[in-house]
């Protein structure tokens, strides 16, 4: 089926359902921003395979809201005579709500899938129809499943790992424990977790049901007394289940409602995380005594243990020998321009998987080649790969899931001899890695006040980037994590053992993209003891061990402790990787790391 046959399928599903517009999310039942297979039913129905993007289809027009990482990626993929790109946050395009505002009618009903919505985005869509006398429709099944029909994925079944206490660096009970804490003080009874990756924090496990990301589809009920896990037993190995027995009780992924009404019909205090909870869900304990606030596990989930900030710099070592080691052949491997976008990363990804640990790649590979990189989030292997031919700049974003930790590194490097545009445009970038990565600030801080530290060096050249300056990352667990970030609507404060990424970046479309990126690590300052009342202060331990390219550097532009700090940073990666190399990669890696 084209997605001309697919959206007029759905049309015809919608006069049924007696709809004016049907809302298509990309995300599933637990709010992730990565889904399974299974659930991709906006890429199904559209063919735009970026990780954000939301789709509105009335009976005369098909829309795609996505965020400016995908703009020119969606442009690509979107059959443009089906599908109109709303690209949103750009002044004077409408949001969703706004546009259905102005789409529907008095007594018209717009419809969802509630598995797929969640409470506070279902509460505003129902207020703005409400404004215009029409209606939410929660439709019981999912329309596109019914297009997708005998083509659709079935759900996953993968089998589902313990991640062991050393690489946690915390039992389940201690976890739970926690939890329960966090009920005695809010008053409830019970803690309803439905976001995979803190259901895999909590109990310890791990899963390939979504691709890059290690989570297994689960709902977790956490009580003062005992705790359920809601998976299908068949992914577990007899060890597994017997373990998790130990901590929790085991119930079908499908009981959850059961479970809900119960807490419901007994009127229970739940803790919910109205970010968090599906509108199907939140139906189902209609009765009891909800108590609405941030996910305790979230909060615990994003400040690593000295376990997990340990795992963190093993994986980094491992990480730092691959990509010195990839970049090292990038600069010895003859007739280069055979090589195509997707070589170079199918060679990085071999290097990886030689790593202690290794678990794969922590989402798919950024490749990108002249004009290429800027697409902010390209995929070679989604379009024709380009071969790396005579001059340019080569942007790779890529990153590892090991036992021990989550990596993700971004760098711009050039063959042949760089124009003065682009020596200053990567200036300015590394220079915003610098202004954020050295930052001191009191523990609480949000990211979104210090994300402008990373910007002034290219605002100062009237240059900007159209995404955030970094995100949290999970601990063997998903790459983008919240609820800490450098974005200007990042709603975290930052506290001592968040790990976040440092990444600003340039792009000139048609031409070329420059993005530097960094892992960091938030501690106390060693030397600095808090006065009596206030908060503790902060600052960054880089983590991210990989040579940033000189040769695109105009020093001339750089201030002394700028030098400084990179001479230092260069010097840390020398030292660090120096020892896991052989002569060759060595030799590269002195070159690479030299004093400027």
């Amino acid at each position: 089926m084209t997605s001309k046959d697919k959206v007029s399928a759905l049309r015809r599903l919608m006069r049924k359902e007696g709809l004016t517009a049907y809302l298509v999310p990309t995300t599933d039942p637990h709010q992730s921003e990565y889904v399974p297979t299974c659930w991709r039913r906006r890429e199904f129905l559209s063919g735009f395979t970026g990780s954000a993007g939301d789709l509105v289809i009335t009976q005369k027009e098909a829309g795609l809201w996505t965020d400016s990482r995908y703009w020119l990626q969606a442009g690509r993929e979107l059959d443009k005579k089906v599908f109109k790109l709303f690209k949103a946050g750009e002044p004077g395009v409408l949001s969703i709500n706004a546009y259905l505002e102005q789409k529907v009618r008095k007594g018209q009903r717009v419809g969802v899938d509630p598995r797929v919505i969640s409470k506070s985005q279902a509460e505003d869509l129902e207020f703005v129809l409400k404004g215009r006398d029409a209606s939410l429709k929660l439709v019981s099944s999912n329309l596109v499943d019914a297009v997708w029909a005998d083509e659709q994925p079935p759900l996953p079944l993968d089998p589902v790992q313990r991640l062991s206490d050393r690489y946690a660096g915390q039992k389940v009970e201690a976890k739970l424990a926690g939890i329960r804490k966090e009920l005695a003080g809010q008053d409830a009874e019970a803690h309803l977790i439905c976001a995979l990756d803190a259901i895999a924090w909590t109990f310890n496990i791990r899963g390939r049901d979504v691709e890059f990301n290690p989570v297994a589809i689960a709902y977790a009920l956490v009580t003062k007394r005992g705790a359920t896990l809601f998976i299908d037993e068949s992914k577990l190995s007899a060890a597994t289940a017997k373990w998790l027995k130990g901590v929790a009780k085991i119930e079908p992924y499908e009981a959850v409602g059961k479970a809900l009404r119960k807490l419901a019909k007994a009127r229970k205090r739940v803790l919910i995380d109205p970010k968090e909870i599906n509108r199907w869900a939140l139906d189902r304990l209609r009765g009891a005594k909800l108590v609405f606030g941030d996910s305790p596990v979230q909060l615990a989930k994003s400040s690593k243990n000295k376990a997990e900030l340990r795992g963190m710099r093993h994986a980094h070592v491992q990480d730092g020998v691959a990509l010195v080691r990839f970049l090292s052949w990038l600069e010895s491997v003859p007739q280069r321009g055979r090589l195509s976008e997707v070589d170079c990363i199918d060679r990085l990804e071999a290097l990886r998987a030689e790593g202690e640990l290794y678990q794969g790649a922590s989402f798919a590979y950024i490749s990108s080649w002249k004009a290429n990189g800027a697409v902010i989030h390209y995929d070679p292997k989604k379009a024709k790969p380009a071969k790396l031919k005579g001059r340019g700049l080569y942007l790779f974003d890529t990153g590892g899931q090991y036992l021990t930790g989550t990596t993700d590194v971004t760098r711009t490097i050039v063959f042949g001899e760089p124009t003065a545009h682009e020596k200053a445009c990567f200036t300015r970038v590394l220079q915003g890695v610098i202004a954020l990565s050295v930052a001191h600030f009191p523990e609480g801080t949000f990211g979104a006040t210090m994300e402008a530290l990373a910007r002034r060096p290219l605002w100062g050249d009237h240059l900007n980037y159209k995404h955030g300056t970094g995100h949290g990352v999970g601990h063997y667990l998903n790459v983008h994590e919240g609820p800490v970030g450098f974005a200007p609507r990042s709603p975290g404060k930052l506290k001592a053992g968040n790990v976040l990424t440092i990444e600003p970046g340039h792009y000139e479309a048609g031409k070329f993209g420059i993005r530097i990126e960094n892992m960091v690590a938030a501690a106390p300052i060693s030397k600095r003891k808090p006065k009596a009342g206030e908060p503790a202060w902060l600052e960054f331990e880089t983590l991210t061990l990989c040579p940033i390219d000189l040769r695109l550097i105009d020093t001339r532009l750089m201030a002394a402790d700028e030098v400084t700090w990179l001479n230092g940073y260069h010097e840390w990666v020398r030292d660090s990787l120096a020892p896991h190399l052989d002569s060759d990669d060595r030799a590269y890696l002195e070159l690479a790391t030299r004093p400027l």
